[in-house]
């Protein structure tokens, strides 16, 4: 659920490939930060690789950003909105209008990677859990002390109250919260996403006549006849949102399937013919599942 790549000050940028990889596998926008100059600058609703990497060039032929710590942000969308406006990055504050504002300067920016499962948005508001989390949690810090990221006990606060991954630029520099991938270039990865994905997988199982679990299947790209014939081990799910045991919270873009043997919780990724899990559903053999455990009105 997207992925943040973190360049610190005196770095070379990631190369195109990888970029493009990032881009293809968190497709609903994305977006930059970087520190120039002793402010803050975000830019961001990118719905297309060309436009984002244009613009990453241009700036770095203009600016050197190998000079600055810099925040890329690629989104797949578990609440709120999918537009422009909703696109990481995002500065410090509560009003709604700055937070999908689509370029400004400040002195402090932050990307999220995950889901904030204490600050989920009610399922039809504009914002997402990150905004949600920066309007409810972040601001407070902020303005208690503008300068709390120096504040170690801070970065703890924020990584237990998130639960995930974080990574916030000011003036100064780069501060990531959660356990990033490091590559031998330096750059940091919130995630694999990044990577090509090339698999080649030897069966003990026979997709074709029915032979199979779901989890043997699991996150793997499958042949059309092969992913026709899976899908008859679920079950699609009609709901507009689904809550797992877990707590987190998706929200259905005709892609959400229940299997029935385990009722457990699978996107159906049609870009690679893949079903990938998402979590576990409590099941009540009772309509009671229906309105009080899994879906949400």
């Amino acid at each position: 659920m997207c992925i943040i790549v973190a360049k610190k000050r005196g770095l070379q940028l990631p190369g195109k490939e990888t970029l493009r990889n990032c881009f293809n596998y968190n497709s609903d926008g994305a977006g930059l930060m970087y520190n120039y100059g002793g402010e803050v600058y975000i830019e961001k609703g990118f719905m297309d690789f060309n436009s984002f990497y244009n613009r990453l060039i241009e700036l770095d032929e203009r600016l050197d950003l190998t000079q600055s710590d810099l925040a890329l942000h690629f989104r797949i969308s578990t609440s709120g909105l999918v537009d422009k406006g909703n696109c990481h990055p995002y500065p410090i504050s509560t009003e709604t209008d700055q937070l999908r504002n689509l370029k400004l300067t400040t002195d402090i920016g932050m990307v999220h990677n995950s889901i904030i499962k204490k600050h989920i948005p009610e399922p039809k508001s504009v914002l997402n859990d990150t905004q949600t989390f920066i309007k409810n949690f972040v601001h407070g810090m902020y303005q208690a002390n503008n300068q709390f990221l120096a504040l170690e006990s801070n970065l703890k606060d924020l990584g237990e109250e998130a639960g995930s991954k974080l990574c916030f630029i000011d003036k100064d520099g780069m501060y990531v919260i959660g356990q990033f991938i490091e590559e031998k270039d330096g750059i940091l990865y919130s995630n694999s996403s990044y990577e090509n994905y090339n698999y080649t997988y030897s069966w003990d199982y026979d997709i074709l006549n029915g032979d199979f679990d779901v989890f043997d299947i699991e996150g793997i790209s499958l042949t059309v006849e092969e992913f026709t014939k899976a899908l008859g081990k679920f079950e699609y799910i009609s709901e507009d949102t689904v809550r797992c045991v877990d707590g987190s919270v998706f929200y259905n873009k005709s892609d959400l399937v229940m299997d029935k043997d385990y009722h457990c919780l699978f996107e159906l990724d049609y870009k690679n013919l893949a079903f990938n899990y998402l979590g576990d559903i409590d099941y009540p053999d009772s309509e009671y599942y229906y309105n009080q455990w899994g879906f949400i009105d």
